[in-house]
């Protein structure tokens, strides 16, 4: 199954980080292609790295349309879609709404699942 793991910019991400770190592990072990991609909040330029997450194989943007539409289309041939977050985080300074046109969008899988969905249904 093709799989590709979503992770929002989120202003703490240790121990988020380090389940996603396993979680790809365990999928790509259990013999799943497993693309990562880190979803950055910058407008313009997109960061070449993101600290503490050597295990991201991409980094997308979705502050413009531009960069919407290709993450768009880089995402859409998966199976499942995993969100880690669910979305960023919001504060004073980020108050956007536009990380949900991932959800929304119909272009997308219709399986997308919330990293705490998928840690309900097993525990």
């Amino acid at each position: 199954m093709k799989v590709n793991m979503i992770m929002f910019q989120i202003t703490k991400v240790g121990g988020i980080a380090t389940g996603q770190r396993q979680l790809k592990k365990a999928l790509q072990e259990l013999g799943h292609d497993v693309t990562h991609y880190f979803l950055s909040n910058n407008k313009s330029i997109l960061p070449k790295s993101i600290p503490h997450l050597e295990f991201v194989d991409e980094i997308l943007g979705y502050m413009n349309d531009k960069m919407l539409d290709n993450a768009i289309n880089k995402l859409k041939d998966a199976d499942l879609l995993i969100f880690d977050p669910p979305c960023p985080t919001i504060t004073k300074s980020y108050t956007t709404r536009r990380w949900q046109e991932f959800y929304k969008n119909t272009e997308l899988p219709e399986h997308k699942i919330g990293i705490r969905k998928i840690l309900s249904l097993v525990t």
